[in-house]
């Protein structure tokens, strides 16, 4: 059935019940994030971030004091960066 004839089959009952769910969904959506709310999530990102970067660093000191190297030579084996 093509959405024309479905238009054409609605009852004024079904539209407006209709527009009483979209509306109510509507009511419902809180939009997009405020100015401070996302700068909120940003720094709850970056905390997130810092405390897994913080848990990494830790794991690859355990794992250079294991093979006896430093850190420098730990991020040039394996490829990370120096300087963050």
């Amino acid at each position: 059935m093509s959405f024309k004839k479905d238009i054409q089959n609605i009852t004024k009952l079904e539209a407006c019940e209709q527009y009483k769910i979209l509306k109510n969904n509507l009511s419902n959506f809180n939009g997009p994030l405020t100015e401070e709310a996302r700068k909120q999530d940003i720094i709850n990102l970056l905390h997130e971030y810092n405390e897994i970067k913080d848990v990494c660093q830790n794991v690859l000191g355990v794992l250079a004091n294991l093979e006896q190297r430093t850190i420098k030579q730990m991020h040039l084996l394996h490829g990370l960066p120096l300087n963050e």
